[in-house]
């Protein structure tokens, strides 16, 4: 399979590398380095830029606007989330589809902005959420859909015969989710206050996170952080991440009395501080190859337990939703073929267990933890389709795995197939388990 990439000129050079981990931030730290300063080096030299035109830029975002505000009313019947919508419509219209349009530098920066954002909103949806460590709920299902899926993974492709890191990546793909397709669901579903939505919320959180951390430490052995060795490197981000909590609420809290109400201008002031302290903090932990994703979440959720940072909840959620966040959802649909449903061969053995045991071990663990917190039967089968679906965390990573050489084409093939069909045909279903629901709950 034809691995999606951004080609890049910059004189007589040209440079290739994977579009998706560069628009999450999760390309190696050198890596997404050289790819960071070859995009500037290119969109400004004079020798041939391959960025679209500033008036086809300009085109393919209104074009993506419109379709934002248009999708959501064409695909009412089907309650699919608008995150699904877009990512579809991205599909048609990019390179595996229409060919009408391809990313380049200034569309992929968009959707990385979009990407962080919407990390940092989650992130101070944590406390609402009530995620807590020690909270009975959240453990008792993640010990089921977080760990056994994991495990799971690793038998897979050992018996496959797989040395122990490329078993482990396909564990690490096994036990993530989907935030952005998760957080997208409850709120089309009208989930939001529900119990089943929340613990969806709060399990989806911990597992893309959990997942992203545990690819961060795996890719560490294969490409070592260039000054730390790896258990200094773990101890100064557990530090960093203390420190962050404990320390970054006081300092914006701190300047957030230096913007007192004048000229009707306070909101705006707060709020490009929160979006300047997120970029900062994403930068700090750059150097130790922590993806931006991850660093946004960090930000968000320290960021919670400040007052003043509630009511600046609803013009983060304006800005990230109109505009960066669509853009997102739109790249990955450009990187998103879905051809490769299609091209799905019964007889590749390989690709039947990943899609099967990754989607029956997350929906069998699913239910079963819903039922063991006391869920009805109802919201647990709810909750055990929509812990199937993955998409940014665990395709990212897997372009990344591949370019490492962790994984090969054969397993690159499965875990890109694994990722397409849970970000599509679960959101497609959930409206009808919704509705058998209801219709059994009705009738008992």
């Amino acid at each position: 399979m034809r691995k999606p990439s951004i080609r890049l000129r910059h004189g007589d050079r040209s440079v290739s590398f994977a579009a998706l981990p560069f628009v999450l931030g999760t390309v190696p730290g050198r890596l997404g380095s050289l790819a960071t300063g070859v995009a500037q080096e290119g969109a400004l030299s004079s020798g041939g830029s391959t960025a679209s035109e500033p008036t086809d830029f300009l085109a393919i975002l209104g074009v993506l606007l419109f379709f934002g505000l248009l999708l959501p009313r064409v695909l009412r019947p089907l309650h699919l989330p608008l995150a699904t919508s877009l990512i579809l419509v991205g599909a048609v219209m990019g390179p595996h589809g229409l060919a009408l349009v391809e990313l380049d530098p200034g569309l992929a920066l968009v959707g990385f902005l979009g990407a962080t954002f919407h990390m940092l909103l989650a992130g101070t949806e944590a406390r609402e959420l009530g995620l807590r460590p020690t909270d009975p709920d959240t453990i008792r299902v993640l010990a089921l859909n977080a760990v056994v899926p994991g495990l799971v993974g690793v038998a897979v492709a050992r018996g496959f015969g797989y040395e122990w890191r490329p078993a482990l990546f396909v564990g690490i793909v096994f036990l993530s989710s989907s935030i952005m397709l998760v957080f997208g669901v409850v709120r089309t579903l009208g989930l939001a206050r529900a119990r089943v939505g929340r613990l969806l919320k709060r399990v989806a959180v911990v597992e893309d996170v959990a997942a992203s951390v545990l690819a961060l430490a795996l890719f560490q052995t294969l490409a070592p952080h260039p000054r730390y060795p790896f258990p200094i490197l773990a101890g100064l981000l557990l530090s960093s991440v203390v420190l962050l909590r404990m320390f970054l609420p006081e300092v914006v809290g701190y300047l957030f009395t230096r913007f007192q109400d004048e000229d009707g201008l306070e909101p705006e002031a707060r709020l490009r501080l929160v979006i300047a302290v997120m970029l900062l903090v994403i930068f700090a932990y750059s150097a130790f190859d922590v993806q931006p994703v991850v660093a946004a979440f960090l930000v968000g959720f320290a960021l919670a337990g400040i007052p003043a940072v509630a009511p600046l909840r609803k013009r983060l959620e304006t800005l990230g939703y109109a505009f960066f966040i669509p853009v997102f959802l739109f790249v990955v649909g450009l990187e998103t073929d879905l051809a490769v449903l299609a091209r799905f061969e019964p007889e590749n053995l390989l690709a039947v267990a990943v899609l099967a045991t990754a989607v029956g071990s997350k929906v069998v663990t699913g239910f079963l933890g819903c039922r063991w917190t006391g869920l009805p039967s109802r919201d647990a089968a709810l909750f055990s389709v929509a812990s199937t679906m993955k998409l940014a965390v665990p395709l990212s990573a897997t372009y990344v795995a591949s370019d490492l050489g962790l994984i090969d084409a054969r397993l690159f093939s499965a875990l890109v197939l694994l990722s397409v069909a849970t970000s599509l045909l679960p959101p497609l279903l959930l409206p009808l388990v919704a509705r058998i629901g209801a219709a059994q709950t009705d009738a008992g």
